[in-house]
């Protein structure tokens, strides 16, 4: 439930701020959403009780509503379209790392206590907050300010429409919310069966998650490389055959425990 409040908080900042980078600029919406995010796991951190903590992750999902969406949206701003997959690519390696280096301190903080963790987690938004502010210059293209001016209108709920006037857009996004719930089980679950079982300690779930975060690491790029040729309909189908497959192994493994 309390994984459901962050996403909740998401749901309910992006159909009004989902484009905010194209009129306001990238830079600026980088700054206050890694800032917000920073200082809502801050507030976590100090936070007692279950309703308190799920206040804060519903103000940390507004704020990240816009986080990745933007950070993508740079990364379509400086290269070229033809080597637009590789540099999506590399950004999901580095994310990878991120999501095996994190889980590894969070498990060592959760040594001492596990509220660190939320510490540790604000100190590293807030370092990302630093980098933005010294390194990162504004992408925005100044061609798009009259489109910007033109737009401005059309934010909001009304944006929405789109995947409605567009019939290939809502078929997308069916798929996408369903391959969103099952992932997201993982997350909720691991933690939860790792205990009960009595196999895992937190600290030991950190480590879990800082193992599939480098093996997402190293297969990445080469992946990507190797169906490079392929087509999008190819790699939806044999990504989706393998999460099908992985999931399955999961419940026989289960089962045979059991």
């Amino acid at each position: 439930m309390l994984l459901g409040c962050y996403a909740g908080g998401e749901l309910l900042a992006t159909p009004f701020v989902g484009g905010i980078a194209d009129r306001v600029g990238r830079r600026p919406v980088l700054l206050i959403s890694t800032a917000g995010v920073g200082f809502g796991f801050l507030i976590l951190y100090l936070m007692r009780g279950a309703l308190a903590a799920a206040i804060a992750l519903v103000v940390i999902g507004m704020f990240e509503s816009v986080l990745h969406p933007t950070a993508a949206t740079v990364i379509t701003d400086v290269v070229s379209s033809e080597t637009l997959r590789k540099h999506f690519s590399l950004t999901r390696t580095m994310s990878n790392i991120g999501s095996a280096v994190g889980p590894a301190i969070g498990a060592l903080l959760a040594l001492w206590s596990l509220g660190l963790v939320f510490f540790g987690s604000a100190a590293s938004l807030l370092i990302g907050t630093a980098s933005v502010v010294f390194f990162m210059r504004e992408t925005l293209p100044s061609a798009s300010t009259a489109a910007r001016d033109d737009d401005v209108e059309e934010g909001g709920l009304v944006a929405l429409s789109t995947a409605f006037r567009d019939r290939r857009l809502a078929t997308l996004l069916v798929p996408i919310v369903v391959f969103e719930i099952a992932a997201s089980w993982i997350e909720a679950i691991t933690p939860l069966y790792a205990n009960n079982a009595g196999t895992l300690s937190p600290s030991g779930v950190g480590l879990l998650f800082t193992y599939a975060g480098a093996l997402s690491a190293i297969f990445q790029l080469p992946v990507t490389q190797a169906s490079a040729r392929w087509s999008g309909l190819a790699v939806v189908l044999v990504s989706g055959t393998a999460q099908i497959l992985a999931f399955g192994c999961s419940s026989c493994l289960r089962l045979y425990r059991f």
